[in-house]
């Protein structure tokens, strides 16, 4: 789906482009039909770069914008998720999101530009069209859950229309417009800075990101003042200088930062690089010293089970419990389960809480005989743990 939709967000950008740079024509009827040739000319080639993905859900689940519109078939797996996830998980789900959407300068600099959407040009009312259908289908609640990774498509048409509404607010709104635009960013700041408030969970990730709105939001606010009291051309060009670097620095701080994922260190800037041993045990802890131990104390020969996907530094075959040659075991008895597995050469049971997660392999894993079943010491031995990670043998007969 993500596929399918930065096509389409792509060709509605070239449609825009396309549109801006037509021949001029003084025929309403010329202009109209330049303008349906070019539309169907962009739409056709977005077409045409979606279509392994629009055939595949017509044939998978007989609808080819399956969830859009009508359902389909094959969809039995949705429910899956819906399990793994309450009623309060999906409100907590959607709160993020409109923390995430709002608290940021783009957001709220194409609000500004609402002041002047009568100047707007048919470039910026266009691109605000297709920001809106997009976050349409980003929203929709079929797709619950959406990562924010799926705006990436959109935000170069997004910066492109909030840049032009931010400039005009800087440099060239007069007096009662700046006086508005500064009560609606701390409007929004206010309602941001609430919604985290009363959220139940408050990951580090979303603190730092509404912190940085609320310094970058004050920095903006103090910039045009100065501007304000002073128009001089040095004093422009100073300030928006330094309004760019500061809308820079937070991406910077998050590109550098030195753990993995950065939304979640953002601030973390390590100067010098750690050593890649401590990084891997701080950052991946239980699991890390496991891998170790398997690499120290298991014979060279070994197949391991698991549905434990990070295996780069395990120095054993793997053999995934996800993978298609495993799924018959997901309809057999414990007993029939094992002896498939044994069949295989598998020797050891590698069970892992971070691939129980729903993101991962909750759906697999929840319908394993054998994972399901591991304190069974009738089948399965303990022979090593770290914390939660634990390695299971097969018990003697």
């Amino acid at each position: 789906m993500s596929i399918l939709l930065f096509a389409l967000a792509v060709a509605c950008l070239i449609a825009a482009l396309t549109e801006r740079n037509s021949a001029p024509s003084t025929n309403p009827s010329g202009r109209a039909i330049v303008g349906i040739r070019n539309f169907s000319v962009v739409m056709a080639a977005g077409l045409v770069v979606a279509s392994p993905l629009l055939l595949r859900n017509a044939v998978f689940f007989g609808n080819p914008i399956y969830p859009f519109i009508f359902g389909g078939k094959n969809t039995e797996q949705l429910a899956y998720f819906s399990a793994d996830y309450s009623l309060t998980d999906y409100v907590r789900f959607r709160v993020h999101e409109v923390i995430v959407l709002l608290g940021s300068i783009v957001a709220a600099s194409i609000i500004f530009g609402f002041l002047r959407s009568r100047s707007w040009s048919s470039r910026e009312r266009f691109f605000l069209v297709v920001l809106s259908f997009y976050l349409v289908v980003y929203l929709v609640p079929s797709l619950s859950g959406s990562h924010v990774r799926y705006l990436a498509p959109i935000l170069p048409v997004a910066a492109v229309l909030a840049g032009q509404s931010l400039s005009w607010w800087l440099v060239e709104s007069h007096l009662p417009a700046r006086r508005h635009s500064a009560m609606m960013l701390l409007a929004l700041v206010s309602f941001v800075i609430g919604l985290v408030a009363i959220v139940d969970v408050r990951p580090d990730y979303l603190i730092q990101y509404v912190t940085t709105f609320a310094v970058v939001s004050s920095f903006v606010l103090l910039s045009g003042a100065i501007i304000t009291l002073r128009r001089a051309e040095w004093v422009v060009r100073a300030v928006t200088f330094s309004v760019a670097v500061a809308l820079l620095v937070p991406g910077v701080l998050a590109v550098a930062a030195d753990r993995y994922p950065p939304r979640e260190a953002a601030w973390n800037l390590a100067v010098l690089p750690e050593d890649p041993a401590v990084f891997l045990d701080r950052r991946l802890g239980s699991d890390w010293r496991m891998w170790q131990w398997i690499n120290q104390n298991t014979p060279p020969i070994t197949a391991i089970l698991t549905f434990e996907a990070r295996l780069f530094y395990l120095d054993r075959e793997v053999v995934f419990a996800a993978s298609h040659v495993l799924l018959p075991t997901f309809s057999m008895t414990l007993k029939d389960a094992v002896t498939f597995v044994r069949i295989l050469g598998v020797t050891y049971i590698l069970d892992s809480p971070w691939s129980h997660t729903p993101e991962i392999n909750r759906i697999f894993w929840s319908r394993s005989v054998i994972f399901l079943n591991l304190g069974n010491q009738t089948y399965f031995s303990l022979v090593h743990s770290e914390g939660e990670v634990k390695l299971f043998a097969f018990a003697p007969p």
